[in-house]
């Protein structure tokens, strides 16, 4: 009955007031972006600069290189075209230390025009007339979190979900008074890698859309309208649009890891919501097949797992992305000079070494073996 006599006041609206139909804006998404690819840029020098750890900025005009910029560029052809961006947020984490004492401003703009890590030069990031954001910098904790600068862009990735070519991100500095490079991590880095942080609603559902009778459950909204209206005189302040209903909630975070090779990791998320709740793992921004539950496990852990981990929870409401976890596994420690036989007179001293490579830190141990002993199994 009361699907029915909505369905009545629903037409009566449309058939009276079709210019007054507003669009129902159902939930949000919250979506974590990393670099596809990014890159630095000398302005007087033809250095390649992809696939290096680390991203530069810098205003110099009197030495032999000149400016220094970075561009980076997320792939974010995921949010529906049309849809609204409510925020959007580029992060990037600084290695040097003492920015918290002098950082300067840096700026982002759009990248003007297509570019590679292999081929970028200076015109490619060069826009003189382009829309400026300033940035704001948050200071690291010691020996926990670098510092780090953000920069509101929700124009422009909204411009980007509009159909306007997305050519990436381009971080610039033109502080004189700071005559250094600034340094930040680039994708190459496992932990602290840009992203980009997106929270958008999808494209609305309008009233009047076919799709809107045949999917929407009457209990999605509610509309009040008086039983002694005879007229189409109907007031604006009888007609309620829904609030937008709240996404899940993450209660649990997943929590990085270090794992020696052939290890077992767990990754758990716990999240409340409207049941039933879905769940997605996702490694460095990509769906994992299969991987649908509350928990991740890898049973036997190798190099090539290591990578940034994400649970995506979706019910009716939207969908939300829980905080990134990290993966890293050790290399074992392998010996790769091994120490060489010696022959001394007595009295005279004797060294003897070794190197070694794997993850840090190593640990050795001497021991004198019986003579005529092979070393066989000296690892």
């Amino acid at each position: 009955m009361l699907k029915k006599s909505l369905v009545i006041h629903i037409l009566f609206f449309l058939l009276f007031f079709p210019h007054d139909c507003r669009c129902l804006e159902l939930f949000s998404e919250n979506r974590y972006y990393y670099p596809e690819i990014d890159a630095f840029v000398y302005e007087k020098s033809k250095i390649n600069s992809g696939n290096y750890s680390e991203l530069y900025v810098r205003f110099q005009k009197e030495d032999n290189f000149g400016g220094v910029r970075s561009v980076i560029k997320f792939d974010v052809s995921e949010i529906p075209k049309n849809a609204e961006v409510i925020e959007a947020s580029l992060y990037v984490y600084a290695l040097d230390e003492n920015t918290s004492l002098n950082h300067p401003s840096i700026e982002a703009y759009s990248a003007p025009s297509h570019w590679d890590e292999s081929s970028l030069n200076w015109s490619q990031v060069d826009d003189k007339d382009a829309q400026i954001h300033t940035s704001s910098f948050t200071a690291g904790i010691p020996d926990s979190s670098p510092d780090s600068y953000y920069w509101n862009i929700t124009d422009m990735v909204q411009s980007w979900v509009n159909g306007s070519p997305n050519y990436g991100v381009v971080l610039k500095t033109d502080s004189k008074e700071f005559d250094d490079y600034i340094r930040f991590y680039s994708r190459e880095n496992l932990t602290f890698k840009p992203y980009l942080n997106v929270i958008y609603a999808p494209p609305a559902l309008s009233l009047l859309d076919p799709e809107f009778s045949e999917n929407m459950p009457a209990e999605a909204f509610e509309i009040k309208i008086d039983d002694q209206i005879q007229s189409n005189d109907l007031p604006p302040d009888q007609i309620q649009t829904p609030a937008r209903p709240n996404p899940p909630v993450i209660t649990q975070h997943p929590v990085s890891q270090k794992k020696n090779p052939g290890d077992s990791v767990t990754f758990s998320v716990s999240a409340s919501g409207t049941p039933p709740l879905s769940f997605q793992w996702l490694k460095d921004g990509k769906k994992m097949d299969g991987q649908t539950a509350e928990t991740l496990t890898i049973d036997s852990v190798s190099k090539t797992d290591e990578g940034v981990f994400t649970c995506r929870v979706t019910d009716d409401n939207g969908s939300v992305e829980a905080v990134a976890a990290i993966l890293s596994v050790s290399e074992p420690a392998v010996i790769t000079t091994q120490p060489e036989s010696m022959s001394k007179t007595q009295g005279e001293s004797v060294t003897f070494s070794v190197t070694a490579a794997g993850t840090p830190p190593h640990f050795f141990s001497v021991e004198k073996k019986p003579h005529g002993y092979s070393g066989r199994d000296f690892q």
